[in-house]
């Protein structure tokens, strides 16, 4: 019996230990592919060195979040405004929707959007 419980005793600790280094090999990977997407945002490129084009719509968003995050993002307001260069990659519909949700956000924090 005690070699019994000895052994699942070491099967979960090993299971603990793999689900470990999955999860942490999970959240490096999405950390890396979020600086990679700002490091784009910030060179105007698109991942793979594309040009980031950005219809109107989405530099009226882009905008607006700018506008936003000066009033919010206090000594973080640089980084802020590199994030907000993302929406210049979405889509035309995509960024008449973030457009809006900006623009309610920046009525919240007195800012102005263009």
């Amino acid at each position: 019996m005690g070699i019994g419980c000895g052994g699942l005793l070491l099967l979960s600790a090993a299971g603990g230990i793999a689900s470990y280094f999955y999860m942490r090999s999970q959240a490096d990977a999405m950390l890396s592919a979020a600086e990679a997407a700002a490091s784009a945002a910030a060179t105007g490129n698109a991942p793979g060195g594309v040009p980031i084009s950005g219809t109107p719509m989405c530099a009226k968003a882009a905008a607006c979040c700018k506008a936003t995050m000066a009033k919010t993002a206090g000594p973080n307001a640089a980084a802020g405004e590199q994030a907000c260069n993302g929406v210049l990659m979405l889509s035309e519909d995509v960024c008449a929707k973030q457009y809006e949700a900006y623009k309610r956000a920046a009525t919240l924090v007195s800012a102005t959007c263009p």
